[in-house]
């Protein structure tokens, strides 16, 4: 009787044992899928979180876009405005460039002509200078044939006086422009020596008078020419009665009348 209660109660434990094993099993499956339950909470908790800071940063991002765009909004208003002034300025300009355009091929017609007239006035003052140079050119040339001119009167002159000379040669006369003075005289063998000679024309056999205050006192025949002096006899029969000969008496060419 014992023997059955107790494999009874060793069955009983058994079994409460095996129940209570079954239990704590049990719990400790719950209380692990409580703590991964409780993680994934956790996770999604954080999860939320992190969304809700996505959140108010896009909202915060939403606000600063909102305000950037009516920042832009406005400047674009602005710049619209401004664009219409300009395109109201381009307007005006594209007028004022027409009209410039216009005036500027005005000028430059203008220019043709003022082009033509600075041409015609570089032709004029080419012919200026030319007619300049013509001009002085001929004022040379002209000088030249004064010159010339001059040269051939002066060589006519000379001989027409060398042609003079001749011929007062050829008839034993000494030029009209002798003068001189007796350096000399020598009374007792009848001639005297003058200051002039070949040099200033005296010829050979001439007649020259003596005079003293512009009187003739006497005449002369030359016998002798040197380049500067001459030996003439005195002539007896032209002597002035009670005149004598004395060095410093003038003397001059006798031309024939």
């Amino acid at each position: 009787m014992w023997s059955k209660i107790s494999i009874t109660a060793v069955i009983v434990l058994l079994c409460g044992g095996f129940f209570s094993y079954k239990n704590m099993e049990a719990l400790d499956q719950e209380k692990s899928a409580k703590e991964g339950a409780q993680q994934e909470l956790d996770k999604t908790n954080g999860l939320i979180a992190d969304e809700k800071t996505k959140l108010e940063d896009a909202k915060q991002k939403a606000n600063s876009y909102k305000a950037e765009s009516e920042a832009l909004e406005k400047q674009l208003a602005e710049l619209k405005t401004e664009g219409d002034g300009l395109n109201s300025k381009i307007s005006t300009s594209k007028t004022e460039l027409e009209n410039i355009t216009k005036e500027l091929a005005d000028i430059q017609e203008k220019m043709k002509d003022i082009q033509k007239a600075k041409e015609m006035l570089n032709e004029i003052e080419q012919l200026k200078q030319d007619k300049a140079s013509l001009e002085h050119t001929l004022a040379t040339e002209t000088s030249k044939k004064d010159t010339l001119e001059a040269r051939f009167t002066e060589l006519d002159g000379a001989i027409a006086a060398l042609n003079k000379l001749a011929a007062d040669q050829r008839a034993r006369i000494s030029p009209a422009s002798l003068k001189t003075t007796i350096n000399n005289v020598m009374g007792e063998w009848g001639y005297v020596i003058i200051n002039a000679g070949g040099n200033s024309g005296v010829v050979l056999q001439s007649t020259l008078a003596v005079v003293r205050d512009g009187e003739k006192i006497a005449e002369l025949k030359v016998t002798n020419v040197e380049m500067n002096r001459s030996t003439a006899s005195i002539i007896p029969s032209s002597m002035v009665d009670g005149t004598q000969l004395l060095p410093g008496d003038q003397v001059v060419s006798v031309r024939p009348r």
